[in-house]
């Protein structure tokens, strides 16, 4: 499966992903929260595409 666990529901991200965003958020480094952000918009845009 690679790094990251199996996310459980569709738009979900995977708790390790999470917890890296969540991580990547609090360093004020702006491009890693900008990644980080653009990671959470993917789980959400895939989610309202999938339903």
């Amino acid at each position: 499966m690679g790094r990251w666990t199996v996310a459980r529901r569709r738009g979900a991200l995977p708790d390790q992903l999470q917890d890296w965003c969540q991580q990547a958020e609090a360093t004020d480094i702006h491009a890693l929260e900008r990644f980080s952000q653009q990671l959470r918009g993917l789980a959400l845009a895939d989610a309202a595409t999938t339903r």
